[in-house]
């Protein structure tokens, strides 16, 4: 059910729905004071790995025949933070974001600073 909403046919679900999981990665819900055992960038974590969201956002980059800048933005970001959180790949997923990072390397594309890029190629590649 989960990865259905990264890849609905609207666009916009799209966009809104890789926007939201970046969001909550980049949240660590943390209260000045308070010692957390578990953050919500922890949780939403597991949670995105769990039901193979990043499974859907690497397609939605790679096998999308369609281009939307903006969504290839918001997805490239999510799996970026995904990573940077200490989130892994499959694989399969791994080796597809890799080529596809590889062909792409000398455009602007997806949004990211090359140093971006980059790094989601390291952060994919371990």
């Amino acid at each position: 059910m989960y990865p259905d909403l990264v890849s609905d046919p609207d666009i916009t679900i799209r966009r809104k729905v890789a926007f939201l999981l970046n969001s909550l990665l980049l949240s660590d819900g943390s209260t000045p004071g308070l010692i957390l055992t578990t953050t919500t960038q922890d949780i939403a974590r597991d949670a995105i790995s769990k039901h193979g969201i990043p499974s859907a956002l690497v397609a939605g980059l790679v096998d999308s025949p369609e281009v939307n800048e903006d969504f290839e933005e918001k997805a490239a970001r999510a799996l970026l933070s995904y990573l940077d959180a200490g989130g892994r790949l499959e694989r399969e997923e791994s080796l597809k974001l890799l080529g596809k990072l590889e062909k792409i390397k000398d455009d602007v594309y997806w949004g990211l600073a090359e140093e971006e890029r980059e790094r989601l190629a390291r952060l994919a590649s371990s």
